[in-house]
This record gives C-alpha cells, structure tokens and sequence, in this order.
C-alpha cells in the first residue's frame, strides 16, 4: 500500500514524532540538569569533603600529641605514651601534606597550611626536651604552659578558621546542587506535560476522523452480511486514506463473488444430474461386496485377538525390564551420593576443628583487648588526677581523660560480650562434631543396604530380558499366521468400503447441488 499525506500512519506517526521530539527535549534538559549536578557534587565529594576531613585529622592528631606529652611527663618510664607521641607526630605529617597538596589551586588555604606547618615544625622543637626527657616534671609543666599550649592555640585557631569556611563551602556546593536538580526536573516536567498533551491532541484528532469512516464501513458490511445480501451493492470508496483503500477492495470482493455465484449455479445442475446416476451404481455394487466382507470378517478377528494378547504380554516383560534398569540407575545415583556424604562428613570434621582452633585464637586476642581496656582506664584516672591539679588550665585535658576513660569502659564491655560469644561457639563445635560423626556412621549403613538392593534387581532385569525375547518370539509367530486372513478381510472391506463411499457420496453430492442451488437463490446477482 502506497501511503499519501492523506494516510492514518502517515497522521498518527506526525503525531507520535512531535510528541516523542517534545519528550527527547525533555529529556535531554533532565540529563543535561544532571550532568551540571553531577559536576558540583563530585567537586563536593573530592574537593571539598577531603579538605574538611584532612582539617579534622590535624586537629585530632595534635590533641593526641599534646596528650601523649603529658602522658610522658606524668610517667617517663611508660613506653606508650611515647608510641602514641610518636604515632600523633607522624598521622599529623601524613595529613599536612595531603592538605598542601589538595589545596594547590587555592592560594589562601594553602597558605594557611604553611603558616602551620612552620608553627607545628616550632612546636615539635618545643616539645623535643621533654620527649627525651632532658627536664623534670616542673620544668617540662612550665614549657608546657609558657610555649608549647600558646603555640598549639595558634595553630587550632587556624585549623578551626579553616574548617568553619569549609564547612560554609559545603554548605554552599550542597545548594547549588539542590537547586540544579529541582531546575532540571521542573523543566523536563513541563516539556513532557507539552509532550502528552500535543501527542493526545493528534491522537485524538485522527481516532475520531477513522471512527467516524469505520462507522460508514460497519454500515454497509452489515448490510453485506445478511442472508440475502445484494452483491450488486458497492461501498463508498471517497477519500485517500486507508479505509478508502479497504472499500475498493470489498467492492472488487462483491464483484468477485457476483462472477463466482452465477457460475456456481450452473455447475450445481449439473452435479445433480451426475449424482443421481452414480448413487444407482454404487448400491447395485454394495449388495454384491457385503456378503464376502462378513466371512471374511469373522476369520480376522480370531487373529486380531490372539496377535493383541502375545503383544500386550510383551510389552509388560519389556516395561518391567525397563523400569528394572532405571532402578538400577537410581541406585548408582543413590550409591555415589552416599559416597560423596562420605567425603562431606570428613570435610565438615576437619572444618570444626579449625573453627574451633579460630575460636581459641580469638579468646587469647580478647584477653590482650581487656587488657589494654583496663590500662587506659588507669591512664585517663591518672589524666583526670592531674587535670584537678592544674586547675583551671586542665579543664580541656580533662574532658579528654573522661573520654578515653569510656572509651576503655566501652571497650571492656564489648571484650566480655566476645568471651562470653566465645564460649558458646565451643560449646556449639562440640555438638557439631558429634552429629558429624553420627551421620557418618549412618552414610556408611545406607551405602551396604543400597549394595544388595542393585544386586537383586541386576538379577531380576536379566530374568525380564529373556522373558522379553521370548514373548517377540512368539508374537512374529502369530503375526504372520494372522497376515494372511488379514489382507483377505483388508481387501474385502476395502472393496465394501469403496462401494459404500461411492454410494455415499453421491447422495452427499446430490444433498450438495441441493444447498448450492437453495443458497445461491439467496442472493442478487
């Protein structure tokens, strides 16, 4: 079919592209919306967020630095609280230079970071006499207040200054973020809105403008489909579209069948004249072939039934044998998988022994936590003491000590949950090993049993297969004694059968030239 500007496609697929052309603008603002959001947050994400989270780092690691000093002066002989100086020093180091490097392309933060990286070079040649213990505990207290604290406020302040504007950068990246997305998602909502609208519009258009043509179509095949329909009556074929087309070809069908029925009604004369000749034929024919169909008929069935009774017999031998030689499938099926539980079983012991062996390693690992636990809990004790002793300028190290002072509590309590896990882990092991090695001996039984089971029916499938080939035997003997009184009967009937047809179908043929005659007086031709 060849479509013009007047075609319901060519209508509907205008409709569909103008539609689809507003949704692929849609979106493409949506995916360029996104993109723009994606470039902030993944400024927000590699940017900003690792700058703010270097700042904390610094911040930490020269707390714990300035604790673990005064963990030295309050216990020189303790060697970790040099560790953890030592440790502080070096995490600061690490951070400090992650932060000049993150901040290369900002000149003021980056200046900042070398302010205190000077000052922190300072400090650490402040605090140096104390970590070798080159001063008592006053002299090292009095360094501490006169340079060391003035110092480190120095560098908190703009550690502090440069968190707070990354925080507000953040904030900032964070909104513009925000307002991208929701820009993006009203645009693309109202050019999809503009999409579905103008589409229905089309859409609707044309569906009503074809309704109203198949409503003129359903009319006239109405009328077409009666009884005693006019075939010389013609469809309105005006316009161009496709339901034009639809009418043109239904008036050339009419004009088809106008031809076909008139040369229908000759043709039946003359079947009906034929028909009647041939039905006196065949019934002459019919009375002569019946009486050899009926003796023959009676010899074939005697073999019929005997023939039917040797093959029913065989075929039980052969099902038997059959269902005899899955069975031992099955059991060789059953056999391997008892083996393969078998090797399990050994598996799953050797597996619990190591778990158990990993529960043990695990118990020793949770005494050296509870340890620990209970000398930090000392320690932030001892740090809490000497914060009362300074006053008013321990307050800050103070509530540093009550906090490591619950973090060990903490840690002790979760170290007793563990042992307490622990336990009833091993005691869980025990039970498994014992049900491993009942299930074991259980594998090994089933295995025997299944054994003798093949055994005896190997025996039973090779008693079935002679059955078998004896019954075959005898029923090729009993075929062919019942060939023969076969094709007599098969010839016989056939020959009644062919005469009975040819009689049949004349007065079939006669019924026919009947109804085609009565039908095609139906119509107007």
């Amino acid at each position: 079919m060849i479509y013009n500007w007047k075609s319901i496609g060519i209508k509907l697929t205008v409709g569909s592209a103008v539609a689809g052309f507003l949704l692929a603008g849609s979106i493409v603002v949506a995916t360029f919306g996104l993109k723009s959001a994606s470039t902030t947050f993944k400024n927000y994400s590699e940017v900003e967020a690792p700058q703010l989270v270097i700042y904390t780092q610094l911040y930490a690691n020269g707390l714990q630095t300035g604790q673990a000093l005064r963990n030295i002066i309050l216990d020189p002989k303790g060697q970790q609280a040099y560790q953890n100086y030592d440790q502080a020093v070096k995490e600061f180091d690490v951070a400090l230079r992650e932060g000049l490097r993150l901040t290369e392309g900002a000149s003021e933060r980056h200046g900042l970071l070398i302010e205190i990286t000077n000052q922190w070079n300072e400090l650490l040649r402040d605090q140096q006499p104390v970590r070798e213990q080159k001063l008592d505990m006053v002299a090292s207290v009095s360094l501490l207040n006169r340079q060391v604290t003035p110092k480190w406020r120095a560098i908190r302040g703009k550690l502090l200054s440069l968190t707070n504007r990354e925080e507000q950068d953040m904030a900032v990246a964070r909104k513009a973020s925000m307002e991208s997305i929701a820009h993006s998602i009203t645009l693309s909502l109202i050019v999809g809105i503009a999409a579905l609208v103008v589409g229905t519009l089309i859409i609707v258009t044309t569906t009503r403008s074809v309704l109203q043509r198949l409503a003129e179509l359903n009319n006239a095949v109405e009328v077409l489909s009666t009884g005693s329909a006019d075939l010389t009556f013609r469809l309105p074929d005006e316009g161009g579209d496709e339901l034009a087309h639809i009418a043109t070809l239904l008036n050339n069908f009419m004009e088809f069948y106008q031809r076909f029925f008139k040369d229908l009604a000759l043709h039946a004369q003359t079947i009906a004249s034929g028909s009647t000749e041939l039905s006196a034929t065949a019934e002459e024919m019919a009375a002569t072939t019946q009486s050899i169909a009926n003796d023959s008929l009676a010899q074939q069935n005697g073999a019929g039934r005997m023939a039917a009774a040797v093959n029913e017999l065989t075929v039980s031998i052969e099902q038997v044998s059959g269902h005899v030689q899955d069975a031992l499938a099955k059991m060789d099926n059953a056999l391997s998988v008892t083996h393969r539980g078998e090797e399990a079983e050994l598996a799953t012991s050797k597996a619990m022994e190591a778990i158990q062996q990993s529960v043990s390693e695990i118990v020793t690992a949770i005494r050296v936590i509870d340890e620990i636990a209970t000398q930090t809990n000392m320690l932030s004790l001892n740090a809490a003491i000497e914060a009362a002793k300074a006053g008013q300028h321990g307050r800050g190290f103070a509530v540093v000590a009550e906090e490591v002072r619950k973090l060990a509590e903490r840690s002790g309590s979760a170290a007793k949950e563990v042992r307490e896990l622990a336990s009833v882990c091993v005691e869980s092991i025990a039970t498994g090993n014992t049900t491993v090695a009942t299930s074991g001996k259980a594998l090994v039984e089933i295995s025997e049993s299944i054994m003798v089971v093949a055994s005896r029916l190997k025996e039973i499938g090779c008693a079935s297969a002679e059955q078998a080939r004896t019954g075959q035997e005898v029923g090729r003997q009993v075929d062919s004694v019942a060939s023969a009184s076969t094709r007599m009967a098969s010839a016989t009937s056939e020959q009644a059968c062919t005469v009975t047809e040819v009689s049949g179908t004349a007065h079939e043929l006669a019924k026919v030239s009947e109804f085609i005659n009565a039908m095609t007086r139906r119509f107007k031709f």
